[in-house]
């Protein structure tokens, strides 16, 4: 085995994972766990408001 079929085989497999990763992305059954992961931000960031505005209630 020389360096071009070491190039070869970790394109092939490196093409191998790309396609599985975009298989997952766009498979049916990830969708709501993305939908949860892309409202974190968000509650996060209202949280953060809520403790602030109770905060300055105590003061």
């Amino acid at each position: 085995m020389d360096q071009n079929d070491l190039r070869i085989l970790v394109t092939v497999v490196s093409f191998i994972a790309f396609l599985a990763i975009v298989f997952w992305a766009y498979n049916r059954k990830s969708k709501p766990g993305f939908d949860v992961a892309s409202r974190i931000p968000f509650e996060t960031l209202e949280q953060a408001k809520q403790d602030e505005a109770r905060e300055s209630s105590l003061k």
